[in-house]
């Protein structure tokens, strides 16, 4: 399942296509007015939750209905795209008032610094793991799977 779904370029499409929009928008410095920007946090926080929060049913039990199911697979990494995408594309363009103050305080400059290392220490990690496995991995293992997928991140 993980691979059938997950892993697949065209699944993650979606809000790649959604941040190339907030992307160009960001650059053509587009005017929005006070009520349109009220409007567009209000859109953008309702999708983010609803594509947070969708898989409540999941979680207590109970199976959803099968167009509730289709709608949210379809739907729910574009809304969580569109929710992320507003957020980075008003604080770029000022428009992000205490949001971009709260992320721009200076307690989460040391995370941002310590998720950079992780990425750029992983392949050394990554490697080291490969180069010293001195058994035989089953051919069905995760371990093939995930070893070059992450390699080709850095690629």
């Amino acid at each position: 399942m993980q691979m059938e779904i997950y892993i697949k370029a065209h699944t993650h499409a979606a809000p790649l296509f959604v941040g190339i929009i907030f992307g160009c928008l960001a650059v053509r410095r587009h005017r929005l007015s006070r009520r349109l920007q009220a409007a567009a946090w209000t859109l953008a926080t309702a999708v983010a939750l609803a594509a947070l929060l969708g898989v409540r049913t999941w979680t207590v039990g109970r199976l959803p209905e099968r167009l509730e199911s289709a709608f949210f697979a379809a739907l729910h990494r574009a809304a969580w795209g569109i929710g992320v995408g507003w957020v980075m594309y008003a604080c770029a363009t000022g428009r992000g008032g205490y949001v971009t103050k709260i992320l721009a305080w200076p307690v989460f400059y040391p995370l941002g610094r310590l998720s950079f290392s992780v990425f750029l220490v992983h392949l050394i990690v990554l490697a080291t793991n490969s180069v010293l496995s001195r058994e035989l991995i089953p051919l069905q293992s995760f371990l093939h799977v995930r070893l070059p997928l992450s390699l080709s991140g850095y690629l």
